[in-house]
């Protein structure tokens, strides 16, 4: 990504030249050419002996004269005025060259890494304000100590399961500070713990003894379930990929109403002109309609890249995007932008156009990154955790992480009996043995919001 800064040069201009104090003076040449013709010509024209603005004048005048119809030479028109043009030729050393300015230059300045960082984060902060995380995202049983387990923000409310054996996933609403049941899991078996809310707003829970995909509104209404032994993603719109194909025969996606849809074969032309058949290995993003694809040459076994559009049943191969082991560790979607993680740094891609928006990131990037113009530090101690600010800024072959800032702290009593659980750039929960808190970055425990209380 290159942020451009432009410099506009504007042309010369006549007085400019006057101004310059040529003392040349004008042969017999028409000025059919126009006054440009002259620019650097321009002397005693009335032969006062000096040049000054009435001699600029008198050439306007004369392009007036000749713009009308008029016939005749510039010493013509001076001696049907009775002004006596000199016959005296110009000498060398009276002779000063005008140097002549470019009429306009586009001039590239060096690119600022500090913009270009602002670039990066202002494109992602924009996305985020819109859309918020829009990964597929697992709902895990919080624990008090350790860093296991995971909440959900979506739409202001947060999803999450309080403990080992609960039933029903969790619900705090943000702005009206209530907390209710979602009882998706009232007749699911211990062997249902993989729960998922997905970018187009419906919880999805996996089960993994059955290799079944159960799918409920966010009210815990259940509105369906397809066979489905592998893990998963969802786009925005609804459409469910899963994300291992390699064994499919055939591979299958899923619309929006759990129907099964099997991909259209994809089939390039080999170096002899002949009819390749590509293999779909893995989906690993999706956006809106779209699915990226990594596949795998059958002939050649290299590993490609495309875009499939399930509107439209076609398919587009990338040629900006980098080649991920497997699926990529760490991966984060954050409306049309995918965060990626390959060979120990990340990347940000722009599903929409598929271009590449940055890459050689810190390889923490995408699990550090909440919205706002900064990635987010947060760091266990004994006694007191800390959150920092620090920002992705590019070097000469990768982008380095610029010195962090501290935004806020948390008391912890001693020990580690606390869990941390970051939402976005401005808020967290805060968990210890007494509950669930909402806390700011900014305040801490100041001002905190009871969400849950353990043993009531």
């Amino acid at each position: 990504m290159k942020s451009k800064k432009f410099r506009r040069i504007l042309p010369l201009c006549l007085t400019a030249v006057i101004a310059a104090g040529v003392t040349t003076v004008f042969d017999h040449i028409t000025l059919k050419g126009g006054l440009a013709a002259y620019a650097g010509m321009i002397g005693d024209v009335n032969g006062d002996g000096v040049v000054n603005a009435s001699d600029a004048a008198i050439i306007l005048q004369y392009a007036a004269w000749s713009g009308a119809g008029n016939e005749g030479s510039l010493e013509y028109y001076l001696a049907q005025r009775g002004i006596l043009q000199p016959t005296v030729e110009p000498t060398q050393e009276a002779t000063q060259p005008v140097t002549e300015l470019p009429t306009e230059e586009m001039t590239e300045a060096p690119t600022d890494p500090a913009e270009e960082a602002s670039d990066l984060y202002a494109a992602l902060s924009a996305e985020w304000a819109k859309t918020g995380d829009t990964s597929t995202r697992k709902i895990e049983h919080i624990e008090v100590g350790g860093n296991r387990g995971n909440v959900v923000l979506y739409q202001e409310k947060i999803y999450f399961l309080p403990n080992l054996s609960a039933t029903q996933i969790m619900c705090y609403d943000i702005a009206s500070k209530e907390l209710t049941e979602v009882p998706t899991l009232e007749k699911i078996t211990s062997s249902w713990n993989s729960v998922y809310i997905g970018p187009d707003g419906h919880i999805y829970v996996y089960d993994s003894s059955w290799g079944k995909i159960y799918k409920f509104d966010l009210e815990g209404n259940e509105l369906g379930s397809i066979e489905c032994s592998n893990s998963f993603t969802v786009s925005d719109t609804g459409y469910l990929f899963s994300m291992n194909l390699l064994n499919a025969n055939p591979p299958t996606y899923f619309a929006p109403d759990l129907t099964e849809k099997a991909y259209p074969d994809l089939i390039i032309k080999d170096s002899h002109g002949l009819d390749n058949k590509l293999s779909l290995i893995n989906a690993i993003g999706a956006y809106g309609s779209k699915c990226i694809l990594r596949v795998q040459d059958t002939v050649t076994k290299s590993y490609l890249f495309y875009c499939f559009d399930v509107e439209t049943e076609t398919y587009t191969k990338l040629t900006d995007c980098p080649l991920e082991a497997g699926l990529g560790n760490a991966t984060k979607h954050i409306g049309k932008y995918r965060i990626g993680y390959f060979d120990s740094r990340s990347y940000v891609f722009d599903m929409e156009n598929n271009t590449m928006l940055a890459e050689n990131l810190p390889g923490d990037f995408g699990v550090t990154y909440f919205g706002g113009s900064a990635n987010i530090q947060s760091i266990r101690n004994d006694q007191l955790h800390v959150f920092k600010h620090v920002t992705a800024i590019p070097g000469e072959s990768k982008y380095d992480q610029d010195t962090a800032v501290e935004i806020g702290t948390a008391e912890t009593s001693g020990g580690f009996t606390y869990s941390i659980y970051l939402l976005d750039d401005t808020r967290y929960l805060f968990v210890d043995n007494a509950g669930i808190f909402l806390r700011t970055y900014e305040k801490g425990a100041e001002g905190e919001e009871l969400v849950y209380r353990f043993g009531q």
